[in-house]
């Protein structure tokens, strides 16, 4: 009760602020899709865990490499709890140890009875005949760089280490910041698209750096699903005149994301396909997104969940 009592008072604050990372005004989180009695799941731990510190979230992300050390001195992103729910009443079976890695859309995900995450640790669950232990290691307001921090973190690293499934999904904060930055015009040189050139090379940096990490942490040859990125606000951008030039970015990101998928064996659920058509020139549909024009609805989450059903056709590698 303690904790759905701090997860319904943190909706409701949540749902009363705005911010103004993308440029226009939106609501920072909904959590209409929260707080539902019907939950099949048990929670392992009865009480949150210790919540984590995320690093800044700088305009413009510096170039790292792996010799850089994380930073643990910078404000905290609220919730940020690690939720560890288990999925699934087989008795006497082994257990599946999946762990999903990312940003807000991962904790919604995995927090919500109808998130994605959920849903895709009951339908292994139910495949294998086994129970699935789901640790959500999704950080509000995380970017690429946050992650590469975290992956130093022991309270990452430990469900990461023991994982079976590991899914990931990040890169749609890293975009919508520079998008604001765009719209204001403090992007900086070459057309007022420096930062975005930044971005991009970050972000491809910063990838392949959590793809490293991930294995060298886990010791169980996991198998590893990753997600490209949906564009929430292709329709606002067509009218401002300005997507071409922000949807040309967002395609290497995601092509980043594919190819580095092929390179490693990963299997890819292509999330941008499903929001965004495939070519990605088709604006969202909003079925897909809550009000805050930035997360997906219970609609969305529903189409990320059967994307990652389609990317794992081949089996998983399930004890």
């Amino acid at each position: 009760m303690l904790k759905e009592n701090k997860l319904s008072n943190w909706r409701n604050n949540a749902a009363r602020s705005t911010y103004y990372k993308l440029g226009i005004p939106i609501f920072a989180i909904s959590f209409s899709l929260l707080g539902s009695d019907k939950s099949p799941h048990t929670f392992i731990s009865s009480e949150p865990s210790t919540p984590i510190s995320s690093p800044l979230n700088k305009a413009v992300e510096p170039q790292i490499d792996t010799k850089q050390l994380p930073r643990h001195d910078l404000p905290q992103l609220l919730p940020n709890e690690i939720h560890h729910i288990r999925m699934g009443n087989f008795p006497g079976t082994g257990i599946v140890n999946m762990v999903s890695l990312g940003d807000s859309i991962t904790f919604i995900g995995a927090y919500d009875i109808d998130g994605w995450a959920q849903k895709y640790a009951g339908h292994i669950s139910a495949a294998s005949m086994q129970n699935v232990d789901l640790t959500s290691l999704g950080m509000s307001g995380y970017k690429s760089r946050d992650i590469v921090d975290a992956l130093y973190d022991v309270r990452f690293t430990e469900p990461l280490r023991n994982a079976d499934i590991i899914t990931l999904e990040v890169g749609l904060n890293d975009f919508i910041s520079m998008r604001g930055m765009y719209t204001q015009e403090l992007c900086g040189s070459n057309m007022n698209q420096e930062c975005l050139d930044e971005m991009l090379a970050n972000f491809k940096n910063n990838w392949d750096i959590i793809l490293s990490r991930i294995k060298q942490i886990n010791s169980k040859s996991a198998a590893i699903q990753v997600m490209d990125i949906y564009y929430p606000l292709s329709g606002y951008d067509e009218q401002l005149g300005i997507f071409n030039v922000l949807n040309s970015y967002l395609k290497q990101m995601n092509q980043h994301i594919a190819e580095s998928a092929n390179l490693n064996g990963i299997q890819l659920a292509r999330i941008h396909s499903a929001f965004n058509s495939e070519n990605g020139d088709s604006h969202i549909e909003q079925k897909y997104i809550l009000p805050d024009v930035v997360h997906p609805s219970e609609d969305g989450h529903e189409a990320i969940y059967e994307a990652f059903v389609r990317a794992s056709s081949t089996p998983l590698p399930i004890k």
